[in-house]
């Protein structure tokens, strides 16, 4: 079975397949050219294909496909599903919810297939969407290229949780890339942006919904603009430059604070700094600090033979590239991966601005469109990586996992709901068991935001006294970044005392069964708002 370490070397493999045919292309100018668009479908290939091997064989679901799932089996049996209350944002990666629609219309919850199927139906709809913008854009698409990113950038940075809206950015990233450069690269002949936007299109079932709906409404108003007034399109240009370089630079900022808050939680905790240690513990972190060191390499190299004079930015996007890599080498890149996305886009945007200036040297000529694609990239892998949930069905294996589920369905009766303690959201597919509070997912009650802890404690106590699910299971014992109860939650500990009663521990995962009490299920413990 394929982990996923695996699955990140698929994908790595995918893009450099798409690096190296581009750069090809480049240089031999004198071969017959094909149909504009066999390059957009070679690069869509590339990376399904580099992923294909880990949907075949890795038969675990993301943590945000089977909070879909979960959504739709809730749905399905008649219960209300608390779509904005269940991780604080539209949740899922956007062919989730079209395996929602599947699931729900034809009850099918294949995985490997419903996942093939929703991918498809993603892609085509983005490669509609893109014959439509081509026509409607035309000449002004870098202006709307430009403009686009500033204005859900700014929709992020003034969102209450930044790190809850990472997968956000994948969505404009995608959203502006996979637009701009096909159109642009179909209009003037360019085969590498229509590869390279191929290789963006492939990503893009793997993006959120959330800031999609944000980024149409900018298009449309960007585009009533620029028909109204002839001098709009500069107007907006010279905004969108100016603009998204600071609002660049606010992201960072905001980053690095969050980076500072967390090293000094960490010292006032254990009164220690954070270890010194060098990230190599997994595969895929020995590819992304390498590929981050090449870019900034590359970005050197490029100032040095193209005969520019040297900015005030690109000091500064050197010093803060310097500064991250450096962080990370102390922390890990988990935390890096926020830091990573501003930074190349940075350097995407300089490469871009000096390239419409003056030609670039053949070798660093695709350099604007690569760093665009590893910018996407590495903000695809924080979705991925800056999350509590890492694979927990599989510390279990799958022998354990069918044993839970095997309980689960013994013990359950045609009503019964269950309540798990950290994100196993599968239990809820496997079981076909509906989820019985708003707060399936232990991120949020490990929040370290006072506000946000207290009314996620409230509103977790609050549903399991008025739903009084039949099940509870415990996943903290089997999911070592999850925290345990009595520690964490020691309100729901007590609750769990006084209403459930154990029934087995399978693997590190306690299961428990709703108290049958004497006096009647109305005399279940209450839960008072102020504890």
């Amino acid at each position: 079975m394929f982990s996923s370490a695996h699955f990140d070397v698929f994908y790595y493999v995918g893009i450099a397949a798409v690096a190296i045919y581009s750069k090809k292309l480049l240089i031999d100018r004198n071969r017959p050219q094909p149909w504009p668009w066999t390059y957009l479908i070679l690069g869509s290939i590339a990376l399904l294909a580099g992923r294909l091997p880990a949907l075949l064989f890795n038969h675990e679901l993301s943590p945000d496909e089977n909070l879909i799932l979960t959504q739709t089996l809730t749905l399905q049996k008649g219960s209300a599903v608390f779509w904005k209350d269940v991780d604080g944002s539209t949740a899922g990666p956007l062919n989730a919810y079209f395996l929602l629609i599947l699931s729900y219309l034809t009850g099918f919850s294949g995985f490997v297939l419903g996942r093939l199927a929703s991918m498809l139906c993603t892609w085509v709809s983005w490669i509609l969407l893109v014959l439509m913008l081509r026509k409607w854009l035309k000449g002004r698409l870098l202006v709307y290229q430009l403009a686009i990113f500033p204005l859900g950038l700014l929709t992020v940075t003034l969102s209450p949780s930044l790190v809850a809206y990472r997968a956000d950015l994948t969505a404009l990233v995608l959203l502006q890339l996979g637009m701009t450069l096909g159109a642009y690269g179909l209009d003037n002949g360019r085969q590498m942006l229509m590869l390279l936007s191929g290789a963006i299109f492939a990503l893009v079932p793997f993006t959120q919904l959330s800031t999609i709906p944000v980024t149409c409404a900018s298009i449309a108003l960007l585009i009533s603009l620029a028909h109204r007034r002839g001098n709009a399109a500069v107007l907006i240009r010279s905004l969108a430059s100016g603009g998204g370089l600071a609002l660049s630079l606010l992201f960072i900022g905001i980053c690095l604070s969050q980076v500072v808050d967390s090293m000094l939680f960490y010292y006032f905790r254990r009164r220690e700094l954070p270890p010194f240690s060098l990230p190599w513990n997994e595969p895929h972190q020995a590819i992304e600090l390498p590929l981050f060191l090449g870019i900034m390499l590359l970005w050197v190299g490029y100032l040095l033979t193209a005969r520019t004079r040297i900015t005030r930015p690109d000091l500064l996007v050197w010093v803060l590239m310097t500064g991250a890599l450096l962080y990370s080498l102390s922390s890990g890149t988990s935390r890096f991966l926020l830091l990573i996305y501003p930074l190349t886009w940075l350097v995407a945007w300089l490469s871009e601005t000096r390239q419409r200036l003056a030609p670039m040297p053949l070798a660093f000529s695709f350099l604007s469109g690569v760093v665009w694609l590893l910018c996407g990239l590495y903000a695809t892998l924080s979705q991925h990586r800056l999350t509590v949930y890492d694979e927990a069905l599989a510390v279990a294996g799958s022998r354990q996992q069918d044993e839970i589920t095997m309980l689960l369905v013994h013990l359950a009766r045609p009503d019964s709901r269950l309540v798990v303690w950290g994100q196993a959201n599968a239990l809820h597919v496997l079981s076909q068991l509906p989820q019985g509070t708003r707060e399936n997912q232990v991120e949020f009650l490990l929040s370290r935001s006072r506000k946000l802890l207290a009314e996620s404690r409230r509103r977790y106590l609050s549903d399991l006294v008025r739903n009084r699910p039949d099940l509870f299971v415990d996943y903290s014992g089997a999911l070592s970044k999850a925290s345990d109860i009595g520690q964490k939650f020691p309100e729901l500990y007590h609750y769990l005392q006084k209403n459930y009663e154990q029934v087995a521990e399978i693997a590190g995962v306690h299961i428990y069964r709703l108290r049958v009490l004497a006096s009647g299920p109305e005399k279940l413990l209450p839960y008072e708002s102020g504890s």
